[in-house]
């Protein structure tokens, strides 16, 4: 029959292969690929592939799978348009371990309130702001100025900081000093 103009109320319809049968769609093969519950929420019980853009506008959104791979290599983080205001909240990468004998959650990002990359391994999040003790970064190499407490051993250094007196003579570091004996005084 080509044309239907009234069927009244149909438990399942079976076209080609695509079956509708009470709150599933599938294939003849697969009769619950898609499934509707009472609330309007939609279960797809196999792979979806969308070949177009995908707008997922929500409160949250969760990816529960093993691998995840994404070919942008930009991830924009707090919105997809720039922000009218500061909202005063961190930006980044909150993650989950396990010590071996605590679960953890971890911060690596942009802290808002000090304006710098952070990375804490022991972190609380409190509204998407950030708080912990600063945790320790592995690098072999660091390019540009660093500041703070850093330990290891100096490649290269040009002077002192803060030149020193030994024996009467200003030492910096930049060149070598002569110390006279008769300025060594309470040696051994």
């Amino acid at each position: 029959q080509t044309n239907i103009t009234s069927v009244g109320t149909l438990s399942s319809l079976t076209v080609d292969n695509i079956v509708i049968n009470g709150t599933n769609i599938g294939h003849t093969s697969d009769t619950d690929a898609l499934a509707i519950d009472s609330s309007g929420n939609v279960t797809a019980s196999q792979n979806l592939t969308v070949t177009g853009d995908l707008t997922v506008n929500g409160t949250t959104t969760t990816v529960n799978s093993t691998t995840v791979t994404v070919d942008d290599p930009i991830f924009t983080l707090g919105g997809d348009s720039a922000p009218s205001s500061d909202d005063n909240k961190d930006r980044g990468i909150e993650f989950r371990y396990h010590t071996g004998s605590a679960a953890k959650v971890g911060f690596f990002g942009f802290d808002d309130n000090t304006g710098k990359f952070t990375f804490i391994p022991d972190a609380t999040n409190s509204s998407e702001v950030f708080s912990g003790t600063a945790g320790t970064i592995v690098a072999t190499t660091f390019e540009g100025a660093l500041t703070g407490n850093v330990t290891g051993n100096a490649d290269t250094a040009t002077a002192l900081e803060t030149a020193r007196t030994i024996a009467g003579q200003s030492f910096d570091g930049s060149a070598n000093i002569t110390i006279a004996s008769t300025d060594l005084s309470n040696t051994s």
